[in-house]
């Protein structure tokens, strides 16, 4: 990794894209105890550089350094007032060539966002910057600070991006929790045919009731054994318990009469959904990562 003294001897030569280029790799860098301080004094030596194209990046490093190092670092140096005043612009910079946009006489608000790239208020609809011209197929990532695209979780840390608490579960986990929410169901059916119907239909009862049990807390018996949970697709907010009832009850017998392609659409999903999932609007979710 560069080190800071050679950092600011080389600032002044690089140019807009080169420093962009090397805090988009800062960000991506796994940052350790070894690595912490030097991380932090590079961010120091670019945000003095009053480069204040690079502030949504550098933030992003910044939020990592928090996450991971927690009251250790001081980022007093990133309210100087000429990054405040450039995030507030929303009209093109003195050096910009790019015809004028509509949106861009408008005050920042409901209509307006920074480009994740170079912090130009930019049309929130719009799919490319007109400024730095980077397309904006992706978003930053609150969790580890790295540009992800528009799926559920992100794709590095696999945090959910609506409640960056909850994680993309394995595919382990998932596999684990299916089979404890049918194994004891076999178990009775099993013994309704080869101990005594009347043992059998008290067993599946029983299974039923605490199915349902823990269905009105969000999550199913398997689920809630290995820490899953499931919740609204979108907002991350918790699942109506006539949400789960309909993925667990009609949702899966769906997924089970297209012999398991149902079940199997999880590893072709970019968000991890199965059938029942998508019909519920549902998604797995785990407390941890």
């Amino acid at each position: 990794m560069l080190d800071t003294e050679s950092l600011r001897d080389l600032l002044a030569h690089l140019s807009p894209d080169e420093k962009r280029e090397c805090i988009e790799e800062l960000s991506r860098l796994e940052i350790s105890a070894k690595n912490a301080e030097e991380v932090y004094r590079i961010i120091q030596v670019f945000e003095s550089g009053l480069d204040v194209n690079l502030a949504i990046q550098i933030r992003a490093v910044c939020r990592k350094l928090e996450t991971q190092f927690p009251g250790k670092f001081s980022f007093d140096f990133l309210t100087s007032q000429p990054v405040i005043d450039h995030l507030r612009k929303h009209g093109p910079t003195k050096n910009s060539s790019s015809p004028p946009d509509p949106i861009a006489k408008d005050k920042p608000g409901q209509n307006t966002r920074a480009c994740p790239f170079c912090a130009e208020m930019i049309n929130v609809s719009a799919q490319k910057c007109r400024f730095c011209q980077s397309v904006l197929e992706n978003t930053l990532c609150g969790k580890c600070g790295r540009h992800s695209f528009k799926t559920l979780f992100c794709v590095w840390c696999g945090a959910l991006k609506a409640d960056y608490s909850m994680f993309r579960p394995s595919t382990t986990r998932r596999a684990f929790a299916f089979w404890l929410d049918y194994a004891f169901l076999a178990a009775s059916i099993s013994a309704f045919f080869h101990i005594s119907p009347e043992i059998g239909s008290a067993f599946i009862l029983l299974y039923v009731v605490i199915q349902l049990f823990f269905m009105s807390s969000g999550t199913t018996l398997g689920k809630s054994a290995v820490g899953l949970r499931i919740i609204h697709s979108t907002g991350g907010r918790e699942a109506r318990f006539s949400q789960i009832l309909l993925r667990e009850t009609l949702g899966k017998l769906i997924s089970f009469a297209a012999f398991g392609l149902g079940f199997l659409w999880f590893f072709f999903d970019e968000n991890g959904q199965t059938w029942h999932d998508l019909l519920a609007n549902s998604i797995v979710v785990s407390r941890d990562a």
